[in-house]
């Protein structure tokens, strides 16, 4: 297992992140067998890094395992933490700070690796996309000047290790980094999603890390999913939400020798040395077995990112 520090910190984070979202019920006590036993295969392979948020309802599951479990104080917790959520008024360090004491409390955890921090929005009508934008760029100074004393509170307490900024856009994105509060970004970033890439150089002048999360794009970028003539008829992927994401990437595959999409798509993500760790889904053994192979290749060009997002943005003129 390859290790990487996350810009600037100490944070050690293993190539993979096992990404909590889907890998066991939301209800306490149901059967979570399979997940379990994906986050014990994934514990084992040397993985130290897991991303929870309290809107997935599996952190009971994750606590289940981790509470008594001997690398329990090895693992690395990575939060979403999305204040203000949509009905809002403003940032509330109260609600940050509980969302950060719920998820010691349920994962058993004695430290927070880092805290993935999202500004949905002030106020019900603010929407996650650039129609947004305006309203939350107006309030990030506000939002931004709390959140930094909160987050520096938590740190001198040793309950967080960094902040990170989870932004929904390129607009926000820019301003964000610029604005010198956060350690890092933790970011939707795959083949078809490379909005991101003329935000690394600031990134890495800053010397933040850069944490990528759904690089598979949910389930479209893999080898099961590639024939998209070939899914059943009632497979979302068929759908006209995501005619744009498969014109792109049958774009890609005439430029670029992609050989398992699966794997080539793990591998972009983690291509940057920026990029200590991608956060993965991984609900069963196979799927952790599948990801370790694919993070395990040897890493793709070190201009892969920027060639990529230059495709993207010349199939989408």
């Amino acid at each position: 297992m390859r290790y990487r520090t996350f810009g600037a910190t100490d944070i050690e984070l293993s190539a993979l992140t096992f990404g909590s979202m889907r890998f066991a019920p939301k209800t306490p006590g149901a059967d979570a067998t399979d997940g379990k036993r994906a986050l014990e295969a994934a514990l084992a392979s040397g993985i130290n890094a897991v991303h929870s948020s309290y809107e997935y309802g599996t952190r009971w599951a994750v606590g289940e395992v981790l509470r008594d479990h001997p690398k329990r104080l090895d693992v690395q917790h990575i939060i979403k933490a999305p204040v203000p959520e949509f009905d809002e008024a403003g940032f509330s360090e109260a609600s940050f700070c509980r969302m950060v004491e719920d998820a010691l409390r349920e994962t058993g955890a004695e430290r927070i690796a880092i805290v993935q921090h999202l500004q949905r929005g002030i106020g019900r009508d603010v929407i996650n996309d650039a129609r947004g934008d305006p309203d939350r760029l107006a309030a990030m100074p506000e939002v931004n000047d709390k959140l930094a004393a909160a987050a520096d509170r938590l740190k001198v307490e040793g309950k967080i290790g960094a902040l990170a900024c989870f932004p929904y856009t390129e607009g926000f994105a820019g301003p964000a980094i610029a604005s010198g509060i956060f350690d890092g970004v933790i970011a939707y970033f795959s083949l078809i999603e490379t909005e991101l890439v003329p935000h690394l150089p600031a990134m890495r002048e800053r010397n933040m890390g850069f944490v990528t999360m759904r690089p598979l794009l949910q389930g479209l970028l893999t080898d099961k999913r590639r024939d998209r003539s070939a899914l059943v008829p009632d497979d979302p992927k068929r759908g006209p939400a995501f005619d744009e994401a498969y014109r792109r990437l049958r774009h890609l595959e005439a430029e670029l020798a992609i050989d398992s999409l699966t794997t080539y798509a793990v591998r972009f993500a983690l291509a940057d040395p920026l990029t200590p760790s991608v956060i993965l889904s991984m609900n069963t053994e196979a799927q952790v077995e599948a990801a370790l192979a694919a993070a395990a290749e040897p890493p793709l060009p070190a201009d892969i990112q920027t060639r990529v997002h230059a495709l993207n943005t010349a199939s989408s003129a």
